[in-house]
C-alpha cells in the first residue's frame, strides 16, 4: 500500500486505492454530467494556448469542481460519495460519511472527496481539453 497515494486531512490518514477503469470511466461521466457548465464556464475565462495557460484552464477546472461539490443536491452528492467511497480509506477503512464525519467536520468530508478527484481525475481535465479543442472554442463563444 506505500505506491498508493495518501494525505492527512482533519486529522485523519486518508488513502486513496487504485480506480479500475471501468469504476473511472462511471465516475467521469457522473462528473461530466454534474459539472458540465460550471468546468465549461471555468475553461472559457482562461485564453491562449501556450503551456503555461492550458495548465491555468486545467486548475480553473479543477477549481470548479471543487467549488460545486458542496453546492450539489442531496441526490447527486449521494451518487458521487457511493461510486467514489469504494477507493477512499480513512484511518484504514473504507470512507463511511457518518461514522467518520460529523457537522463539525463536514467540510473535512468534502475535501477528502476533492482530494481522491483531483489526485485521480487531474490528468482527466487536461485530456479532456488536448482531446476535444472544440470544447474550448465553444466556451469562447460563451464570452
Amino acid at each position: 500500500m506505500s505506491d498508493l497515494k495518501h494525505t492527512s486531512i482533519g486529522g485523519k490518514n486518508i488513502v486513496l486505492k487504485k480506480v479500475p477503469a471501468r469504476d473511472a470511466r462511471k465516475i467521469q461521466t457522473m462528473l461530466i454530467a454534474m459539472v458540465a457548465e460550471p468546468l465549461a464556464e471555468a475553461l472559457g475565462q482562461q485564453s491562449g494556448g501556450d503551456i503555461k495557460t492550458q495548465g491555468q484552464q486545467v486548475l480553473a477546472g479543477l477549481k470548479g469542481i471543487a467549488g460545486i461539490l458542496p453546492k450539489l443536491n442531496d441526490g447527486d452528492l449521494d451518487l458521487l460519495i457511493d461510486q467514489c467511497k469504494p477507493f477512499i480509506l480513512v484511518e484504514g477503512k473504507q470512507f463511511d460519511e457518518n461514522a467518520q464525519f460529523d457537522a463539525d467536520t463536514l467540510f473535512d468530508m468534502y475535501e477528502v472527496l476533492w482530494y481522491f478527484l483531483r489526485e485521480t481525475f487531474g490528468g482527466f481535465i487536461a485530456a479532456v481539453r488536448l482531446r476535444f479543442p472544440q470544447l474550448q472554442a465553444m466556451t469562447a463563444l460563451k464570452k
